[in-house]
């Protein structure tokens, strides 16, 4: 797998940032960073016989082929005060419990939204509302899905604190909801779609270094109405959270280095189908 991160200067203050990805895998799906294995044959259908030598991995004198993802696009046009982001940015928010961009060496997945959001910078603070526009749908029809977002952020370097909450609001039109039903999913056996989905995200995050010690703390909250009904005919709604937290030495010294990591998350009780306490720690984030 190969990344590459383009940097245009365009202009002053105008700056343009890409990136592409190269042999992916299309078996976990597209919107990932997992790289081809090595021995990756011409045929994608099950091991049965081929349809023709072309298809074939033991006749076959070559490898598949590999396709480029472009996973991100964006302009920055910084100013005195902030600066304006337009297209498509990556989206990273604390220890990365819900939000988080995949640039970590073993990320595997990313973060990414089509928006405009414009930074406010004023001493140690930062503002940025950003709209958000998941889903576009028919342009002559109400089946869009939208995020509107207010981030603040605020960090000291002379005291080593930083703090920041995250808030957003995702919607869909009942044409553009397309939440799981049914089974496991949203409402359980029967469960069938019938309104608009509207979610509301909640986070919260806080550091601090210490004498010897950096601690990092991230809670997140979420809650809405997916837009499902029971079997019953009861409208299904949610309401998860997360917390954790990371502890580590401040600046090691030596061959040997450590990090403390806890927390919980809210697990969904099979018992109700009329409301989801579920949450879901973001696919980068990895304990071990």
């Amino acid at each position: 797998h190969l990344v590459l991160e383009p940097k245009i200067i365009a202009a002053d203050g105008l700056t343009i940032f890409g990136r592409f990805d190269l042999l992916n895998d299309s078996t976990f799906g597209t919107n990932q960073q997992i790289g081809q294995k090595f021995g990756t044959g011409v045929r994608t259908g099950a091991r049965t016989a081929s349809s023709n030598s072309a298809d074939s991995n033991v006749l076959s004198n070559t490898q598949r082929s590999g396709g480029l993802a472009v996973s991100q696009l964006y302009a920055k046009w910084s100013q005195e005060f902030g600066s304006l982001v337009v297209g498509r940015m990556p989206r990273q928010f604390g220890l990365g419990l819900t939000h988080q961009a995949g640039n970590g060496s073993f990320d595997h997945y990313l973060d990414t939204q089509d928006a405009i959001a414009y930074k406010f910078s004023f001493g140690n603070n930062t503002v940025m509302p950003m709209i958000g526009k998941v889903e576009e749908g028919a342009l002559g029809d109400e089946d869009d899905v939208d995020a509107y977002t207010l981030l603040y952020q605020y960090e000291n370097p002379e005291t080593d604190l930083g703090m920041g909450v995250y808030f957003e609001i995702t919607k869909a039109t009942q044409v553009a909801n397309d939440a799981p039903v049914g089974g496991d999913r949203f409402g359980g056996t029967g469960a069938s779609l019938s309104d608009a989905f509207t979610r509301q995200f909640v986070g919260l995050f806080a550091t601090q270094k210490l004498s010897f010690l950096k601690v990092a703390v991230e809670a997140d909250l979420v809650s809405g109405k997916t837009g499902v009904k029971t079997a019953a005919g009861s409208e299904v709604n949610m309401a998860g959270y997360g917390f954790a937290a990371e502890i580590s030495p401040f600046s090691a010294s030596g061959k040997w280095n450590w990090m403390l990591k806890l927390g919980a998350a809210s697990g969904d009780n099979p018992g109700t189908t009329d409301i989801d306490e579920g949450f879901a720690f973001n696919k980068n984030y990895d304990v071990a």
